[in-house]
């Protein structure tokens, strides 16, 4: 290895060991540069002809002009290893051996690589045979040079080969490193520099390849907390690339192996494809009826009953049923399919269905047929059918208020919009109305588009959003009055055009001002602002508590206002002699320090309130009755406007 000098491609020259390191690390290596292949020219053949070639090529990439103390020097390095000196050039080559066969090197044997049966040749470990003239280029490059042979010399190699050159032992290690799981000097070639910055034996490295591969057809980093996957170059280093196309090819078959075992099945809701999976035996499970399936059936449903992964809808994998026939077998459910069932349960039955609920909807149910020869799935004695929803492809749909069961399930209603909904889930949303204290009328609006209902054909259902919605002008008339009373129709937000009420006081104040149906005359009455609703909301309510001031039999002082009604009449604070500034839950009234404090001051009792301590000590300098009831201070629109009116002294 000493008697070659080597040509990085970055200009550098290089006598020894040294050489082999350098070459495989410099950034500016390039395997088809005419160095590399002059070098390789080198190894194989007669150097000495192509030295000066070399010399020149090195200038030229260099882009300098080489000493002649440093040509001479080149020139007797190259000559050295081949038995010449620089002036015997002309000289034929010494066809004796140059060097001395050492342990472990066989004699008479025909080398593979130049072909000529020469003493003092190297049996390598993959087999073939090298002759001393071979020694060199071999420790240089750590590899067989037979053909296409990947063999990389071992660390015990090198080291004969050394020892047959007479290269120092330190020298011919020099480039070997530690391997960074077992802490062993390797050689070079025994090693695998990762781009995660970890250099591996290839024994480790190959012992993961064979662990990890075959499973997930990826490598990672062995090294503890490291989780780099290698890339494709670093595993084709691993096992080559022909060993590698021969793993991928096996694993390919193995994958069309297992697919081929697998039954895929298409959605025939949202056509996602996904594999059947074999599911639990379930004896309990209950079907749409809220009867246990049978046990052949429940055998049946873990094998064939498909639930989609992307929209979780069931069919079965082998008739395609959606979905799924759960009580039944494929046999079974086409025998059950072929008999009359009941309109709305779906179920088998021999003239008219036994089921109390089915009864009760076929008594609502429209029993005229449409042009299109179906039955009508509307309500009985409406004065317009609507649409079909079998041709529409619709009558499957679920209803958008119960979400649970489909619209062919019941006698149905289509609203003036297009939309369709069941007859009975409508009229219950429309007679339980807003469900809380406070009044609202998104109940009234079409769940789907949110138009103000109005059932087609549908006399009974418009009436009452009628009333509805002359109820909601009434509230909207009086919240921005109430908006102007509380001088908040000025405020700031409502010219921010990033804000939501932006030029929109009307929404404003219907989102900001709670109002209440009086529990006795039905008008709508002034609550209070939403900030206390909100908390109120989660407890439960009682309606007969809801009434308004001119309703309140036990209410003292003056309730209503000959001028401005009772909406704008004013309170002194339930619990204290003070004025109230707060109505919440639209029964009681708060003063600012008691409404801080509205948990403790509701539930305390009467005799635990501030005590009033009488005239002329009263702040309200009113008689009153005692804190811990209800009390009206009079109107005070009125006060408002005798308070902006000029004083005459």
């Amino acid at each position: 290895m000493a008697g070659h000098s080597f040509a990085c491609y970055c200009g550098e020259l290089f006598a020894g060991a040294p050489a082999v390191k350098h070459i495989s690390r410099c950034e500016q290596r390039n395997e088809k540069s005419r160095l590399r292949q002059l070098c390789t020219e080198m190894r194989s053949s007669d150097p000495h002809a192509l030295i000066f070639e070399l010399i020149a090529e090195i200038q030229t990439s260099c882009n300098e002009h080489l000493s002649e103390e440093k040509i001479t020097n080149l020139l007797e390095e190259g000559a050295k290893h081949h038995g010449r000196f620089v002036n015997r050039q002309d000289d034929p080559p010494d066809p004796s051996p140059l060097l001395p066969a050492v342990q472990g090197i066989e004699k008479g044997q025909t080398c593979d690589v130049c072909g000529i049966e020469k003493t003092g040749c190297m049996v390598l470990e993959c087999g073939h045979i090298t002759c001393e003239v071979h020694y060199g280029a071999l420790l240089s490059e750590t590899k067989c040079h037979f053909q296409s042979c990947s063999h990389q010399l071992t660390l015990k190699e090198a080291e004969k080969l050394s020892e047959s050159l007479g290269v120092p032992k330190s020298e011919a290690t020099e480039d070997s490193l530690i391997c960074g799981l077992c802490g062993q000097s390797k050689y070079m070639s025994e090693m695998l520099f990762l781009d995660c910055m970890h250099n591996l034996c290839r024994s480790h490295i190959l012992a993961v390849f064979e662990a990890q591969y075959m499973d997930s057809s990826s490598v990672q980093c062995p090294m503890p907390d490291c989780q780099y996957m290698l890339s494709s170059p670093e595993i084709e280093a691993i096992v080559g690339v022909e060993r590698l196309a021969e793993i991928d090819t096996a694993l390919a078959v193995k994958l069309v192996r297992e697919l081929s075992s697998v039954t895929l099945i298409n959605c025939v809701k949202c056509g996602f494809s996904a594999a059947l999976e074999r599911g639990k035996i379930d004896f309990n499970y209950k079907d749409a009826g809220g009867l246990k399936v049978g046990e052949e059936a429940a055998v049946y449903m873990s094998k064939h009953r498909f639930r989609c992964p992307s929209c979780a809808a069931t069919q079965c994998a082998t008739c395609g049923t959606a979905p799924y026939h759960d009580a039944y077998t494929c046999e079974s459910y086409q025998l059950a399919s072929s008999k009359p069932k009941c309109r709305y349960c779906k179920k088998p039955v021999d003239g008219q269905c036994s089921d109390a609920d089915c009864q009760s909807r076929s008594n609502l149910q429209c029993m005229k047929t449409l042009p299109c020869g179906h039955g009508c799935f509307g309500v009985k004695e409406e004065s317009e059918c609507p649409a079909c929803l079998q041709c529409a492809g619709s009558e499957s749909e679920n209803c958008l208020i119960c979400h649970t069961e489909e619209l062919g399930a019941a006698p149905c209603v289509q609203l003036a919009c297009g939309h369709v909904l069941h007859k009975h889930c409508l009229m219950s949303v429309l007679e339980r109305k807003w469900g809380g204290p406070r009044v609202t009328f998104k109940f009234a609006k079409c769940p789907a588009c949110n138009a103000w209902i109005e059932g087609k054909g549908q006399e009974e259902v418009t009436a009452l959003v009628k009333t509805y919605i002359a109820l909601h002008d009434l509230v909207q008339e009086k919240a921005i009055k109430r908006l102007e009373f509380e001088k908040e129709d000025k405020l700031p937000r409502l010219e921010v055009p990033s804000d939501p009420y932006y030029h929109q006081p009307l929404k404003y104040a219907m989102d900001r001002f709670c109002y209440y149906q009086c529990f006795k005359c039905q008008a709508p009455y002034f609550g209070g602002k939403r900030d206390c609703q909100l908390v109120e909301d989660e407890r439960q309510f009682d309606p007969a508590e809801l009434v308004c001031a001119k309703c309140v039999s036990y209410m003292g002082g003056q309730t209503d206002c000959p001028k401005h009604g009772e909406d704008y009449t004013q309170y002194k604070c339930r619990f204290c002699c003070d004025l109230a500034v707060w109505f919440c839950w639209g029964t009681t009234h708060f003063c600012e320090p008691c409404h801080n404090i509205w948990e403790q001051r509701r539930d305390s009792p009467k005799e635990e309130l501030p005590q009033c301590p009488g005239l002329p000590l009263c702040p309200l300098q009113v008689v009153h009755p005692a804190n811990g009831e209800e009390f009206a201070m009079g109107c005070a629109a009125c006060r408002e406007e005798l308070a902006s009116q000029p004083h005459e002294f």
